[in-house]
């Protein structure tokens, strides 16, 4: 299998267009880079001898990887994870992965009594407002734990996510 034939290697990734996640991408690949460019170097004039790469001598590539790490602020670890995903995937490693949680709501994860009052009084044709103000009077009821409410804003999350799983439920059962 070719390197960057994995299918799993795209599903996992967000799609190249979002600029945010190529700015970052880009970032990264510049740090790894010169990761790769120490190698070179090093394999080029021999074991042990000392590197000068942006204006710094650096005798080993651990030195170069702290060094980049205090200016980019990150750790060592994360710099060597993000050269792991380069050699394995190319660019699209550097890419941001999807979060595994971001089809759905943390706000009302373990609380199925709230999610079902929320969908029943939505069916019922109440608005998100109302049904918040109602889950705000009956939450310490539901939930003796001290948690909070969660806010107007993760109901409508929430609601929009069941929304897409049902739509996506229905086109997936028609027939052409």
């Amino acid at each position: 299998m070719a390197r960057n034939a994995n299918p799993r290697v795209f599903r996992k990734v967000r799609h190249a267009s979002d600029p945010r996640s190529l700015r970052m991408a880009r970032k990264r690949f510049q740090d790894v880079r010169l990761m790769n460019l120490f190698r070179e170097l090093q394999a080029a004039t021999g074991e042990n001898v000392a590197v000068r790469i942006a204006g710094r001598e650096f005798a080993s590539l651990n030195e170069l990887v702290s060094w980049l790490a205090w200016r980019r602020n990150i750790s060592e670890r994360t710099l060597w994870r993000w050269d792991e995903r380069f050699s394995e995937r190319g660019f699209p490693g550097l890419l941001d992965a999807k979060r595994s949680d971001s089809e759905s709501s943390r706000a009302f994860a373990g609380r199925d009594e709230a999610v079902a009052l929320i969908m029943s009084r939505w069916f019922d044709g109440r608005t998100p407002s109302e049904i918040h103000a109602e889950l705000k009077r009956r939450w310490r009821g539901l939930y003796r734990d001290g948690s909070k409410c969660p806010s107007y804003y993760a109901i409508l999350a929430l609601l929009r996510l069941k929304a897409d799983a049902a739509a996506q439920g229905a086109t997936s059962k028609v027939r052409p």
